[in-house]
């Protein structure tokens, strides 16, 4: 209880120090840390530490307005290993290195697995795990200004190892309830690199990172309640079990400012409009080295709806360009198959030979989904 008690104190003296919405955010953290204590049960171990997919990866995310809004990141990367024949490679000496960086390339690695620090091991050093160590993730940017980043991940991780060197790292350790929080105080801006790593927490063998404490607070008590988590919905259940087993996707709300689509242009398009749909994705599948494939699904309210868009999704991708590339989509991609699953509508496009994998994730980044406009 001691070390509860040195995390609340630590909490307490930072809110002094913050003025405006940041010390409502962390006086909010300082009012849940103790209901959290005696509240939350022991369930079982949380998350699993091989394979998972997308729509298990969903109900390890809260749902909240700004994350549909923002949208949410997944990966496989123990699939992408096992079609490429690259498992167990776990530092940069490993021959099978430049084939382990091609199973992955493709994929939308988080801010929370230190890829950019894979080289240099330093990852490793001041958080205990790295990308080698992951098998999946799950992450969002949250949206707003400064950002809510806010990731998931798991994998081989071994939990008092990470404990140990965030300790000594400049974290501040915190119990709550059966779970560790750690916290780097002062919290760096939202802004600064490092930020999403500012807060982690360890329930069962998942690892969540964030920006702020009342973003992980809140994931991991969802987590441990098993409510209130974007698997939660039908819909976005449903829309992700439509686009089959993924190595990466991207799964949003459909709004006025949803990422990757803009907003509409008059005499964009030719043709009948796109009836109004919910939440969209992007995935990308690689079966088998080299033979790859994007995913764009969307869900709608009825079948009819979806029925309708697919003729018209089809001659927007015959007829119109991808300013991005500079290219019309025929020149890019092959139409493999349009269905409609019940009431979500999936497209798969099969990559030409000279077409980037990076492709279903640049369009989301870099505004590519204009075909997506009504």
């Amino acid at each position: 209880m001691r070390r509860c008690s040195y995390g609340l104190a630590q909490l307490g003296h930072f809110v002094l120090r913050c003025r405006g919405r940041a010390r409502r955010r962390i006086a909010l953290s300082v009012v849940l840390l103790p209901w959290l204590l005696v509240s939350l049960p022991l369930p079982p171990d949380l998350g699993p530490q091989g394979d998972l997919s997308l729509p298990s990866a969903l109900a390890l995310m809260p749902d909240t307005p700004e994350i549909r809004a923002a949208g949410v990141w997944y990966a496989d990367y123990a699939l992408a290993e096992r079609v490429y024949g690259v498992e167990g490679v776990k530092s940069m000496t490993d021959t099978r290195i430049s084939r382990f960086l091609g199973a992955i390339v493709a994929l939308h690695p988080g801010p929370e697995t230190g890829v950019s620090s894979l080289a240099l091991g330093r990852w490793q050093q001041v958080y205990g795990y790295d990308l080698f160590s992951l098998s999946a993730e799950i992450y969002t940017t949250g949206g707003g200004a400064p950002s809510h980043d806010l990731g998931v991940v798991t994998g081989q991780l071994d939990p008092s190892y990470i404990a140990h060197q965030l300790a000594t790292t400049g974290y501040t350790p915190t119990l709550v309830g059966p779970d560790r929080l750690f916290i780097r105080w002062p919290l760096p801006p939202g802004s600064m690199p490092g930020h999403a790593m500012n807060v982690i927490s360890l329930p069962g063998h998942l690892l969540v990172a964030g920006a702020w404490p009342t973003d992980v607070l809140t994931a991991t008590t969802r987590l441990r309640q098993g409510s209130g988590l974007l698997a939660g919905d039908a819909q976005v259940r449903l829309l992700a079990a439509a686009l089959g087993t993924v190595q990466g996707a991207f799964l949003a709300q459909h709004n006025a400012e949803s990422p990757g689509i803009g907003l509409s242009v008059p005499g964009l398009h030719k043709g009948a409009r796109l009836h109004q749909f919910a939440f969209y994705a992007t995935a990308y599948q690689e079966p088998r080295p080299g033979q790859r494939f994007m995913e764009i699904a969307l869900a709608y309210a009825r079948r009819a709806d979806a029925l309708a868009d697919a003729a018209t999704l089809r001659t927007r991708l015959a007829q119109e360009m991808l300013p991005i590339y500079g290219a019309p989509w025929r020149r890019l991609v092959a139409v493999s198959s349009v269905s409609a699953q019940g009431s979500n509508l999936v497209i798969r496009l099969r990559l030409r030979p000279t077409t980037s994998p990076l492709l279903w994730q640049d369009v989301v980044v870099e505004g590519g989904l204009s075909i997506l406009t009504p």
